[in-house]
């Protein structure tokens, strides 16, 4: 996995970010707190993104590729639409990974998978332009979780 280095000019949401719907309802100081704390991440087939049981305060958005979402060597979820938020209840919860995200095998070694995480400033974790998508996601996914633990 290999990380990359962001350089954006402030108060622009440049390519391929500007695609992305999360990024829309930020605004200013907000969208620069997450630009300036962002950078990209390359990962190949088998990378793991994050870690199940880790301590980790990161939020990523999928750009490209696939990931799957794995507990126990079980696969959970796959994401694959550009602008899917993931590690985001880590962030809101403030507790350890629940699952693991890796790099997919199923698509061409050739085509990378850039993930975009940004650690989100406290400032910018409770703005209400980030409340409405951090607060949904984190109840799904709990729910699934908690759901895929019981089987």
């Amino acid at each position: 996995m290999k990380e990359f280095a962001y350089i954006h000019e402030e108060g622009t949401l440049p390519e391929p970010l500007d695609r992305i719907p999360f990024f829309e309802s930020f605004q200013g100081r907000h969208l620069n707190d997450i630009l300036y704390s962002s950078y990209f991440i390359q990962a190949d087939p088998g990378d793991e993104v994050i870690k199940e049981d880790q301590e980790d305060s990161r939020i990523f958005v999928l750009l490209t590729g696939s990931l799957e979402v794995m507990k126990n060597g079980e696969v959970l979820a796959t994401l694959a639409t550009a602008g899917e938020i993931f590690g985001e209840l880590a962030a809101v919860t403030n507790e350890k990974r629940t699952a693991s995200v890796v790099a997919s095998n199923s698509s061409a070694r050739s085509s990378p998978r850039k993930i975009t995480p940004a650690t989100m400033p406290p400032s910018t974790a409770s703005s209400p332009a980030s409340s409405p998508t951090v607060s949904k996601r984190p109840r799904s996914s709990s729910a699934s979780l908690r759901k895929s633990l019981r089987k």
